[in-house]
């Protein structure tokens, strides 16, 4: 839907949910908060039912990998550009 420099929204619609997917860094004086957010709405009479189902494998097979890359991405740019202050400045 829409990506600024320190936040998206993007949208996932498919036949069980119609979901937003919120991202937002925020200057803070170690560096920067990331806060993630999901906001679901019903699109069938299954989806809360679904949503349910797959809870544990979101939260254990899902996100862990998501969460672990970007952090190694994040942690493998910025720590490249404090030891090449040229390259913060082409970031």
């Amino acid at each position: 839907m829409y990506a600024f420099e320190h936040e998206a929204l993007m949208e996932i619609r498919n036949c069980t949910v119609h979901a937003l997917i919120g991202i937002a860094l925020e200057p803070v004086e170690q560096g920067y908060d990331l806060y993630w957010s999901f906001y679901v709405e019903r699109v069938a009479w299954i989806t809360q039912f679904y949503m349910a189902l797959i809870q544990p494998f979101r939260r254990t097979v899902v996100y862990p990998p998501i969460i672990d890359g970007i952090e190694r991405g994040w942690t493998e740019r910025w720590s490249s550009s404090q030891r090449d202050p040229e390259s913060a400045q082409s970031h």
